[in-house]
């Protein structure tokens, strides 16, 4: 619950500071933050996978009692973080020496400079604190990090506004970000210690057996991480290049909608992986391949509603969020593209879970990048070649999509574990039948009731749709699927007599 909390206030904070900081900042400025933390973010991939390896490691150790193992894993990864810390912190300072490169504005390269600086310094910092991650983990205290960093969201938060009110520039706003991600590592650290008592960092538990096993078992999800991150920034770092600042202000605001759609979808149903292991450590197949239907199914009701939403009110909502002289046609057509595309990595998501869950993650690894090449191909060739400007972005980050998440994923997962392709789409037919007749309906519904442009009346209509939605598509859910739904909700409620009544009324 925390951790979805977590999110929602994420969500929310990102939506008022968006048109804020534009509105202190301008466009221009504005513009160059979205690029520094595309570059910054990017550094993340210096984790070389580490993080994920470390967790692993930690989690098994702390479970099974293993204090001295787990002490030797913390110091190792301490040392390797160092490491890294220092390096990204060696790279920060050579993109900051070029930054005039990509800045148009003389006046504003000296500010580029420093914000690149400090923004590098706060990830720098980040680094060695990595080497506690999987102790909440390991005792399932999740709530400890989600309330921790919820309060520090709120905190850096306010002080942004306060400092932007007052009329300070990026750097204050910068010199924020690295205060906020100090308090927060410290606190990551003091939860750790506090769970795991016997904890202790020293340069004498340095182990290299430890360090080959950690480097060992990071190679796929480092390459795994770099696809991902890199297909999230290569359309902002391409649109800055060939269309400018501007522009990617306007683009970005559709993307961040759509990655706020996702995160909440993700948290929805996030449950895929321990399912999936659960079955595979017993080896029952053919209860995997079910379940993997049953979760298709269900996130495919979920990110077709995502996108009925989309594009029913997303004009609306930006144009009431950003106001003003915002090009809200532009951005309203960017996201209806980007959600139609990037909804097919929720959908198609229990594939990649089944496929980690067996060990044969590698293949994610190979399609990342293939998505990735294919990307940046059409991103260039869209707006280089035929000057679509940010729509031709939106189509090309999504195109490559539809042909390895709806064909290619399928296909491995064939081979894998064996569920069929064709198995796959059959299940969907139900679902895209139901959810036929819910768009018209929802679409007539938009088109009757009009709205004068009040807020109340679009809250009014948003929730209208929203049940006439559900209740076609809710209707196509199976009795297994109803009970998976049941199953997420807490076991008070999922055990109860009027829950397990409802069950036997859904037919099989």
């Amino acid at each position: 619950m925390l951790r979805t909390v977590q999110t929602l206030v994420n969500i929310v904070i990102g939506i008022f500071m968006l048109p804020f900081m534009i509105s202190h900042l301008g466009e221009e400025l504005y513009g160059i933050w979205i690029l520094v933390g595309g570059f910054i973010a990017t550094l993340h991939l210096m984790d070389f996978g580490f993080a994920s390896a470390v967790t692993r490691f930690m989690v098994r150790n702390l479970t099974e009692k293993k204090y001295q193992s787990a002490n030797e894993v913390i110091s190792s990864a301490f040392v390797i973080y160092l490491v890294l810390g220092l390096l990204i912190a060696l790279v920060t300072f050579f993109i900051a020496e070029i930054s005039h490169v990509w800045v148009t504005d003389p006046l504003n390269v000296n500010m580029v400079y420093s914000v690149i600086l400090i923004v590098g310094l706060a990830l720098a910092v980040e680094f060695p604190f990595k080497s506690f991650a999987g102790v909440s983990i390991a005792y399932m205290r999740y709530d400890l990090n989600a309330l921790s960093q919820i309060l520090v969201k709120l905190l850096s938060t306010a002080i942004t506004v306060w400092a932007l009110f007052e009329g300070y520039d990026l750097i204050a706003v910068a010199w924020i970000t690295l205060g906020s991600s100090i308090l927060s590592n410290l606190i990551f650290y003091l939860i750790a210690s506090h769970l795991f008592n016997e904890m202790s960092v020293s340069f004498n538990k340095v182990k290299y057996s430890k360090v080959k096993a950690l480097a060992g078992f990071s190679f796929w999800a480092f390459l795994t991480d770099v696809s991902i991150l890199l297909q999230k920034k290569l359309d902002i770092f391409m649109i800055g290049y060939f269309i400018g600042l501007s522009m990617l202000t306007v683009y970005y605001v559709s993307l961040r909608l759509v990655e706020y759609a996702l995160t909440l979808l993700s948290k929805a149903t996030g449950i895929t992986m321990p399912v999936f292991t659960e079955n595979f450590s017993n080896n029952d197949f053919e209860k995997l391949r079910d379940n993997v239907i049953i979760f298709i199914r269900i996130n495919f009701l979920l990110g077709f509603y995502a996108v009925v939403i989309s594009f029913l009110f997303g004009k609306s909502f930006i144009n009431i969020w950003m106001g003003g002289e915002f090009d809200v046609t532009l951005a309203y057509y960017s996201l209806c593209i980007l959600i139609s595309g990037k909804i097919v990595l929720f959908i198609y998501g229990p594939l990649a879970s089944a496929l980690m869950s067996v060990y044969r993650h590698q293949w994610l690894s190979y399609i990342g990048f293939a998505e990735l090449f294919l990307s940046a191909f059409f991103i260039f060739y869209t707006i280089g070649v035929l000057e679509k400007g940010i729509l031709g972005a939106s189509i090309g980050i999504v195109a490559p999509l539809f042909l390895t998440r709806f064909i290619v994923l399928p296909l491995i997962v064939q081979k894998e574990i064996g569920l069929g392709f064709l198995r796959i789409y059959k299940s969907l037919l139900t679902p895209v039948l139901y959810l036929i007749i819910a768009t018209l309906i929802c679409i007539q519904l938009k088109s009757y009731f009009l709205v004068d442009g009040g807020v109340l009346g679009y809250i009014i209509l948003f929730f209208v749709v929203s049940m006439v939605y559900w209740f076609c598509a809710l209707g196509s859910l199976t009795k297994k699927e109803w009970q998976h739904l049941f199953n997420i909700l807490p076991r008070k409620i999922s055990d109860s007599r009027y829950a397990k009544k409802f069950l036997n009324m859904v037919g099989k």
